[in-house]
């Protein structure tokens, strides 16, 4: 599997989330158009408003295609280029369209149409800062077209009432751009979270399935270690010769025939010093041979529970 640079994968996930929610703002610009078109068109007149609503329509059908064909694309990724300068192009066009309809249906005479024109248009770019920040020039290509000729024009009047909604639109674009580039932040330390997120549990994945694997050869060894017991313990019970194993002189096993030979239990005989089952006065030939590495075969004597000697062939 190709793994993306990380510019390109959040790329890709600021495009995936602005074309996800594309539906919603036009279907939200087609309400507000519609409405705006409702309560304006009986004083900028009519064919005025149809001819600015119908522009609205046509931007926003071009755009529903764009998305249908985002949609279908099978190489989002290979065209992600493609796709984020339609996007950015489309946000850009919407703002000139609300911006040329801040002048187009600006109602001389009336001041109440006025102020709702102005908010109506504060509106769409307030409410696009949740779904065009994070593709960041997209919001700045919709914000200034949209807002910058209504508050100009605002400005260009003498009266203290339109220069007062003209200063207003300015902070009002100021703390857009402020709230804009938080939104971008926050999604994209989002974005970065998930990613971490997504490593860590990739990581503790591995380290879950390279536990397992140790574990299991955990278990295989004891089960292996297992089974030879139970082996040694039923062909050195089956032997009429005395087995024992020790560990540094330890008794850790034995059978039954060295047991019945020393008149103990295989039981007693665990734990114990393999020199009990020696003859005293044979002690330091047993210790000088069980420091030798080598095998051999040798005659010594023995030592039973009862303090009764036998003589005993070693093989070790």
């Amino acid at each position: 599997m190709k793994i993306l640079p990380q510019r390109l994968q959040i790329e890709f996930e600021q495009i995936s989330f602005a074309y996800a929610h594309l539906t919603t703002g036009l279907v939200m610009t087609v309400l507000v158009g519609a409405a705006l078109f409702a309560a304006i068109q009986g004083v900028s007149g009519f064919e005025t408003t149809i001819l600015w609503y119908s522009s609205l329509l046509l931007l926003v059908t071009v755009r529903f295609i764009s998305l249908y064909l985002y949609r279908r694309s099978v190489d989002k990724i290979g065209r992600i280029r493609t796709w984020k300068t339609a996007f950015i192009l489309g946000a850009g066009l919407a703002g000139i369209v609300w911006g040329i309809g801040g002048i187009l249906l600006f109602p001389e005479a009336d001041v109440a149409r006025q102020i709702f024109l102005v908010f109506i248009i504060g509106g769409m770019v307030m409410g696009a800062v949740p779904y065009l920040s994070p593709v960041l020039p997209a919001y700045l290509l919709f914000l200034f077209p949209a807002e910058l000729p209504i508050t100009a024009y605002l400005l260009t009047f003498n009266d203290n009432l339109h220069i007062i909604l003209g200063v207003v639109n300015i902070l009002f674009i100021l703390t857009m751009l402020v709230a804009a580039r938080l939104n971008q932040k926050t999604f994209l330390h989002s974005v970065m979270l998930r990613f971490v997120n997504q490593d860590l549990v990739k990581r503790l994945n591995e380290t879950n399935v390279d536990l397992e694997h140790k574990i299991y050869l955990k278990n295989k060894v004891e089960e292996d270690l297992r089974e030879n017991e139970h082996r040694f313990k039923a062909l050195s019970n089956a032997a009429h010769d005395g087995v024992i194993l020790h560990k540094h002189g330890v008794i850790i096993e034995a059978n039954q025939a060295i047991a019945r030979m020393c008149g103990y239990s295989v039981r007693e005989l665990v734990g114990k010093s393999v020199l009990e089952l020696i003859a005293p006065d044979c002690h330091a030939d047993i210790i000088h041979r069980l420091a030798e590495p080598r095998e051999d075969i040798f005659e010594t004597t023995g030592l039973c529970k009862d303090g009764s000697t036998f003589r005993a062939e070693l093989n070790r």
